[in-house]
């Protein structure tokens, strides 16, 4: 594309082209790792799963856990206090970056990662706080459904603080 204002601007956009295209070979030449399909794992992978928490519209506080990977008979879910704590065991070995490893479904080698934007691996005691005087812990509700668990804490049943007093009527004199 040329762009051509009359001002020597074409020459200006040719060289500045130019000096891209040789950034672009130099890059490649060198193996450098600004290849996107190059990238290191423990710059892009989450250290833990991904979690949305949010309260709805009733007050209940909801956390999403994305644990693709794991089986609701490996993940453990607990109380103490005011903290809930989540843990998670994953039914294969984790494969460290960069050095390959097997596959646990069919015992093939992966051989090199073209793109690896996340690990499983275990969760050990990740903890939130859930205050036990604004959440009613005994009526948590969690579901492990496609991969998602969705834990539910039900507010209590709070008086809203405010008492009513009834005003009677003087007697008239």
């Amino acid at each position: 594309m040329q762009y051509n204002s009359g001002f020597g601007m074409d020459s200006f956009f040719e060289g500045v082209s130019r000096m891209a295209q040789d950034l672009q070979q130099t890059l490649k030449e060198s193996g450098s790792a600004f290849n996107e399909t190059e990238r290191d794992v423990t710059e892009t992978a989450q250290a833990h799963p991904c979690v949305n928490i949010y309260k709805l519209s009733d007050g209940a506080l909801v956390f999403e856990f994305a644990l693709a990977g794991f089986s609701e008979a490996r993940i453990d879910l607990s109380f103490q206090g005011d903290q809930m704590a989540l843990s998670a065991s994953c039914e294969t070995s984790p494969v460290p970056a960069g050095t390959g490893g097997e596959s646990a479904e069919n015992g093939v080698k992966i051989e090199e990662y073209i793109r690896r934007d996340f690990k499983i691996k275990p969760v050990e005691n990740w903890k939130f706080r859930v205050p036990q005087d604004e959440f009613d812990q005994e009526k948590v509700k969690a579901v492990f459904k496609n991969g998602l668990l969705t834990v539910t804490a039900p507010p209590k049943n709070k008086p809203d603080g405010k008492k009513t007093v009834r005003i009677e009527a003087a007697p008239s004199t």
